[in-house]
């Protein structure tokens, strides 16, 4: 048994408004977008990675390769090599 995406209810909405002003006096754009984004966890990431083949070398913040990660830690890279063909 796997972890299912569709059972993990790790998903977000983010809302935006962006305004594009000229000399803060006319109104040039204005942007509504809504963006539902799934959050893996990194077991998760772990997990599919190991299963692809690929053996998990470090899990670190974002151009931060001596951080650590965290629950306050958002924006992660993976580092990770092929070892295997599934």
């Amino acid at each position: 048994m796997g972890i299912s995406s569709y059972k993990q209810g790790a998903t977000i909405k983010a809302h935006f408004h962006i305004e594009k002003q000229y000399f803060s006096l006319i109104k040039l754009k204005e942007i509504n977008e809504k963006h539902v984004m799934r959050f893996y966890f990194q077991q998760e990431l772990k997990y599919y990675l190991e299963n692809a083949g690929f053996e998990v070398l470090k899990i670190c913040p974002f151009l931060d390769l001596n951080g650590r990660v965290d629950e306050h830690v958002w924006n992660i890279a993976v580092i990770a090599k092929a070892v295997g063909g599934v």
